[in-house]
Order: C-alpha cells, then structure tokens, then sequence
C-alpha cells in the first residue's frame, strides 16, 4: 500500500499499528498526494513523510516520545524513553534490507 521494501519500513508500520492504532484516510490521502508529486523519493525521504502526516494525529502530548521513537526506527539510533538506541548494533541489522 505504501509502496515500501525495506525491514525498517515493516518495523515502522508495525509500530504505528500497535501503538498508534494505525492511519487515517486523511493520512493515507496525504501520502498517496506525496508520493504523486514525489515519485523519485527515497525510501527515507517516503517513511519521514509517514511520520510527518500521521504525527498530525497524535495527541500533543505524547508527539514528541511518537517522533523520537518512531524517527530512531527510521534512521537506526535516537534517543527513545531516555536511553540512546543504536539499532543496527543491538538487533545486528542495518534496518535498509528488503523484506
């Protein structure tokens, strides 16, 4: 649906299924407009539009600990709960690997 290959990108859709409950149709619309106007982005570039659009939905006070969370999957580290996270060290993985 989100046109995405990569473990990083299912391990994001998982997250915002479990703990966001998952997208609106007001987020899917937005996404599908992006990738018609971006049809050269990178898979970075697609899954930080994700974030982007779906942390719209996110109640203000829990926006912050969502993006931190969800943008260390992304990139690989963050700082997530207060502890910094190194994902490709810890779960020895680049995350880029298609699925």
């Amino acid at each position: 649906r989100f046109k995405l290959t990569e473990v990083r990108a299912y391990l994001l859709m998982y997250d915002f299924i479990v703990q966001n409950g998952g997208f609106y149709q007001a987020n899917i619309d937005a996404y599908d407009s992006y990738l018609k106007s971006n049809p050269r982005a990178t898979e970075s570039q697609k899954l930080m539009k994700i974030l982007e659009l779906r942390l719209t939905k996110v109640t203000a006070k829990y926006r912050a600990d969502v993006k931190a969370r969800k943008s260390s999957i992304i990139n690989g580290t963050g700082l997530v709960h207060g502890s910094n996270r190194n994902h490709p060290k810890e779960f020895c993985y680049t995350g880029n690997e298609l699925y």
